[in-house]
């Protein structure tokens, strides 16, 4: 297992929880300490057991949780470089904290984690990028940079997972009610835009596997669907060949999840529930890019609440037609066994045919073989089912 969850993103706080097995750290703290206490607790993660913080600059949306966070453990492990240590000395001086520097360049070893910093452009007094390495598996953080430098690149072209800054529109900003200087310093050394950041995944070499999160957006300057439309405008008409993954990381809620292609076991399980007979049979069957899409469609379907799942038939009297997954609008998409739906082939997992008319499974999941989460949750949730009518 190696994966990341996003805490935090935006001027009000930023934080990335990365996991392993063995290893827990986060990169920057730029939250209160009681609300990242809160959002481990909610992920099941104990506070205490955090290994390290890495901070990669001193600017208070990166660190400011980290004083909070040494008095409720009594003893934390801080990784920075000396220029950034040299620059809050006054805010961490009696805090208790465990100072480990961290040389640009150099591998740093945390658990069964490799951390490596690299210069990043800023105005901050030595301000940082990170990549995070578990066995092949690699994710590159840089949040807060006004411009992306050869070196940068490469740490980016490298990495499966991609947390980039894209904190303004760039006629937003133009237009908005920020003063010159303050538009000048956000162009010239703060932040990049939604349009640097979308030729920099149309440009990427391997953006078919590599996932991109959107992180740091202005709530002045830029907006969830203003950051997406530009991008996706950028890859429509820049003739990008292969799909590009990107999402936009929310200010203050908690996600999305990443978790590396590097594992065989399927991801989260529903607590009590093991995975159905046909379902680990099936998946069994899967080569490891099918298993790796099949284990990352089980996770997803872990966000549908089994109170949205609706039977639907044709006539009450027959009970084997399929399902609707309700949304927030309270419509949603069918979910079909032993049938066709229209323009849809079916997949076979034991003895069943299922297909989905969600455009996930039509598009992407369909062509590859394997279930979308639609499919996989209707699968589990009748399983539960059938296995409670056996105990009674």
């Amino acid at each position: 297992m190696f994966e990341a969850i996003s805490l935090a993103s935006g001027s009000s706080g930023n934080s990335l929880f990365v996991r392993t097995k063995r290893t827990q750290i986060l990169i920057d703290a730029g939250i209160s300490s009681s609300e990242i206490v809160r959002k481990l607790k909610y992920l099941k993660v104990e506070p205490t057991k955090i290994d390290a913080i890495l901070l990669t600059h001193e600017h208070s949306d990166h660190g400011s949780g980290i004083p909070g966070l040494a008095k409720r453990s009594g003893k934390l492990k801080v990784i920075a470089n000396e220029a950034t240590f040299a620059a809050l000395k006054e805010k961490l001086d009696g805090t208790g904290i465990e100072r480990n520097i961290i040389h640009i360049g150099k591998n740093f070893p945390i658990g069964d984690l490799t951390l490596r910093a690299f210069k990043i452009h800023h105005d901050a007094a030595y301000p940082v990028g990170i990549t995070i390495s578990y066995k092949r598996a690699r994710i590159t953080y840089l949040v807060d940079l006004g411009r992306i430098s050869r070196e940068n690149q490469e740490e980016i072209n490298r990495s499966d997972l991609v947390v980039i800054d894209s904190n303004y529109d760039r006629l937003s900003l133009i237009r908005g009610p920020y003063p010159e200087k303050l538009k000048k310093r956000i162009v010239n050394h703060a932040h990049l835009s939604n349009e640097i950041v979308g030729n920099l995944i149309l440009s990427h070499p391997a953006k078919e596997q590599t996932e991109f999160w959107l992180a740091h957006l202005s709530e002045e300057n830029n907006s969830p669907k203003t950051a997406s439309l530009t991008i996706n405008f950028i890859l429509k008409h820049g003739g990008a060949k292969g799909r590009a993954s990107f999402k936009v990381l929310p200010r203050k809620r908690i996600g999305p999840w990443w978790r590396a292609r590097i594992e065989s076991q399927p991801m989260l399980l529903l607590p009590g529930i093991s995975i159905p007979i046909d379902l680990s049979q099936y998946r069994d069957s899967l080569n490891p890019d099918q298993r790796a899409l099949f284990d990352q469609n089980r996770q997803r379907a872990q966000e549908i609440h089994l109170l949205d799942i609706e039977p639907i038939y044709h006539s009450p009297d027959d009970d084997g037609l399929g399902w609707k997954m309700l949304g927030a609008d309270r419509n949603g998409y069918v979910v079909a066994k032993d049938i066709d739906i229209v323009g849809v082939a079916g997949i076979q997992i034991g003895e069943k045919i299922w297909s989905c008319e969600c455009g996930d499974f039509m598009w992407r999941c369909q062509k590859r073989g394997i279930p979308c989460k639609h499919i996989i949750r209707v699968i589990e949730w009748l399983s539960n089912i059938d296995a409670n009518k056996d105990k009674q």
